[in-house]
């Protein structure tokens, strides 16, 4: 189930980029997290390359407003390395009440 989160908070999203035998490694051309409202209402999409813990694990923090819709969020996360593309959807989903 997605977490819940009030209105205001700050949100923190991680993923870890594994290659085909679960090891962990960084991208070398981009990596991006998006935020959706609904289903296509696109409210950031923004590289987080440099918010690097260790070799293939990254994070994003996002600051939703006190205003912010309540409801549910998706997240997409787009790792693209050596020209191959890796997109994880919706498994980070949360809800703002």
């Amino acid at each position: 189930m997605a977490e819940r989160f009030a209105r205001g908070t700050t949100i923190r999203i991680s993923t870890e980029t594994v290659d085909y035998n679960d090891t962990l490694y960084d991208p070398g051309t981009s990596l991006t997290v998006t935020i959706i409202k609904g289903s296509t209402t696109v409210l950031t999409a923004t590289s987080i390359l440099g918010n690097r813990t260790s070799t293939g694990k990254y994070y994003y923090r996002w600051q939703s407003s006190p205003t912010s819709s309540t409801g549910k969020y998706q997240v997409k996360i787009t790792a693209v390395h050596t020209g191959y593309t890796s997109i994880e959807h919706d498994e980070q989903a949360f809800y703002l009440y």
